[in-house]
C-alpha cells in the first residue's frame, strides 16, 4: 500500500515513536505537575523537555508558550475561539482552509457577528498577497491561513502574509499541519 495521508494522520509511525510510547505508558504513566512523586516528576520531566524541544525547533522564545492539544483542530479550535471576539471585528482567510479554520470562523459569524474574508488562491502569489493587501480594513482582527494545503499541496506565500499582518498590528494564525517539520517556521523572526 502508498499511504498519501500521512501528514494527517502519520502513519505509520516510526518503529522509535511505537517504542517510546509503549515505554510512557507502561512505565511513566502520571499526571505531569500535580504530585511530587518519582512517576509525577518523569512524566512533568518528559513534558518540559518535549516543550524546549518545540520552542527551539519552532523559533518560540519561551518553551512554556508551547502548548500540548490532542491533534490540530482543537489547537486552532481554542485559537480561534479564544479571541476576544465583537460583532464587526473581521478575518481575513483563504479559499483553501481545512474545516478545523473555517467551521469556527463561520461558527463566530453566526454567533458574534463577525466578517470573513475568504481569498482565492490561484497559484499566483502576487494576485493572492495583493488580495490579502486588499482586504485588510481597520476591523481586521486576525489573519487565519494554511501554510499548505492539505488537498492540492500548494504551500502559500506564508512570510509575505506574516509581514502584511505585522505591519497592520494584525493577529496571525498559521495552520502548519502540513509543513511543520518540513519546512521551517520561526515564530519570534517571522512574527
Amino acid at each position: 500500500m502508498i499511504y498519501f495521508d500521512q501528514a494527517a494522520t502519520s502513519f505509520p509511525k516510526p518503529p522509535e515513536v511505537i517504542e517510546k510510547m509503549v515505554k510512557v505508558l507502561t512505565e511513566m504513566t502520571a499526571n505531569p505537575g500535580r504530585s511530587g512523586h518519582r512517576l509525577a516528576r518523569k512524566a512533568n520531566q518528559i513534558i518540559e523537555e518535549a516543550r524546549e524541544r518545540a520552542a527551539d525547533l519552532f523559533g518560540c522564545t519561551d518553551p512554556k508558550k508551547c502548548l500540548f492539544f490532542p491533534n490540530a483542530t482543537v489547537a486552532i479550535n481554542q485559537a480561534i475561539k479564544g479571541l476576544p471576539w465583537q460583532a464587526g471585528d473581521h478575518v481575513i482567510t483563504t479559499s483553501l482552509e481545512h474545516n478545523s479554520i473555517r467551521r469556527p470562523l463561520e461558527y463566530l459569524k453566526k454567533t458574534q457577528q463577525i466578517n470573513i474574508s475568504y481569498i482565492d488562491w490561484q497559484g499566483e502569489e502576487a494576485i493572492f498577497i495583493q488580495s490579502v493587501k486588499d482586504a485588510i480594513r481597520e476591523e481586521t482582527k486576525l489573519i487565519a491561513m494554511t501554510h499548505a494545503s492539505n488537498v492540492t499541496g500548494d504551500v502559500l506565500p506564508l512570510q509575505a502574509v506574516l509581514d502584511l499582518a505585522y505591519e497592520h498590528d494584525i493577529f496571525t494564525l498559521v495552520d502548519a499541519s502540513q509543513t511543520a517539520g518540513h519546512i521551517p517556521l520561526h515564530m519570534k523572526d517571522q512574527h
